[in-house]
């Protein structure tokens, strides 16, 4: 079994899988595409992108602001791909930022959108942000009255959260940006096999962490809850370093850079927050990219990190109770079939029982 789990911001993988994509080998998915749906590309483009966004999430804008304009140029201008935005609404203020982009002239709404995440730490941190708001509309042709009218209406808020709820049974949404391309959501983890021309550089966006290509097969870690990004190579090379200072997120804007460093086969790459570059070879860059070929490895990983890794794939919650279970360390590998055998394969080796209820996995010392 393979899966394709994209994290946070590994971002420009959406111009991979677009690039890659094609109306003949993608599954058969309904979008459910209607006329209330806010579309960027032509209706019959081959390629379709959803993306569940919050209109004060930072890393929704460092998408539109840095990103977007990119797959937009490349893949939406020339008709390959369409992006269906639909707002995923985080908190009160997000609410009513959608419902005044939604109240104005139906045209604007993406011009809107792009201001306000361009302007969001204007808006968002304002003394007065409803204020800032009906600013911004006022801009695009939404009048005070009308503005004021929009955020008593019920049925816009209705809509708003009506879709917020279909990603969540649909999808699974529960963070933003969430991307479903041609049906398959991404998050967490991308393997990457690319064919290097050196006019169009294949660049990976992953937090503030950039992986760009010399012809090769990769992987690239980025887990929203992971402290580094992490880039092994199965072939050929990639350059791997941090972004520049404007393109970083907002927390990590300051520091000086790293110097990148360029990854060979069988080298694994991190890059932390501050910048730091470590690399190893041998059996850790394996270790990363076992999961394409559908296996886990792992050599001397603590117990509690193995279940937080086959919880992650499987959509559970495994953990260990007990400190003494929770020193333990665990060197094992496993084929991606079934998650129960993985767990009760590791309880026998710790000696530990298996409880489990509905997604919640618990081992507990015997």
């Amino acid at each position: 079994m393979l899966k394709t789990l994209f994290a946070g911001l590994v971002l420009a993988a959406a111009t991979f899988m677009a690039g890659s994509a094609s109306a003949q080998d993608a599954k058969a998915w309904d979008p459910k595409i209607t006329d209330a749906d806010y579309v960027l590309g032509k209706a019959d483009a081959p390629v379709t992108m959803l993306e569940f966004a919050s209109f004060t999430c930072p890393h929704c804008a460092a998408f539109t602001n840095d990103v977007l304009p990119q797959i937009e140029k490349a893949y939406v201008d020339t008709g390959k791909v369409k992006i269906v935005f639909r707002q995923f609404p985080l908190n009160g203020l997000d609410l009513r930022a959608g419902m005044m982009a939604r109240c104005a002239p139906r045209e604007q709404y993406f011009n809107i959108a792009k201001v306000l995440f361009q302007t969001q730490q204007s808006w968002a941190m304002a003394n007065d942000p409803i204020a800032a708001l009906a600013q911004v509309g006022g801009m695009a042709g939404l009048p005070k009255d009308k503005f004021d009218a929009c955020l008593k209406d019920n049925t816009v808020a209705d809509a708003i959260i009506k879709g917020s709820q279909d990603a969540q049974a649909t999808y699974k949404v529960n963070a933003t940006p969430t991307f479903v391309i041609e049906g398959e959501k991404l998050e967490g983890e991308a393997s990457f096999d690319v064919v290097h021309d050196s006019t169009r550089p294949f660049r990976v966006l992953a937090k503030d962490a950039v992986a760009e290509d010399i012809g090769t097969r990769f992987v690239v870690r980025a887990f929203a809850e992971d402290s580094v990004v992490a880039v092994a190579v199965a072939e050929g090379a990639v350059a791997l370093g941090r972004r520049p200072a404007a393109q970083r997120t907002d927390s990590t804007r300051t520091g000086k850079a790293a110097e990148g460093v360029v990854l060979t086969k069988g080298e694994l790459g991190t890059l932390a927050i501050d910048g730091a570059v470590t690399t190893a070879r041998g059996g850790a860059a394996a270790a990363y990219l076992a999961w394409t070929e559908g296996r886990l490895v792992f050599t001397d990983v603590p117990l509690p990190d193995v279940l937080h890794a086959i919880g992650r794939w499987y959509d559970l919650d495994v953990r260990a109770e007990g400190a003494e279970l929770r020193r333990r360390t665990v060197t094992a590998e496993f084929s991606l079939e079934s998650p129960d055998d993985m767990v009760r394969a590791l309880a026998l080796a710790v000696g530990a029982r298996v409880e489990r209820a509905g997604r919640t996995v618990t081992l507990r010392q015997k």
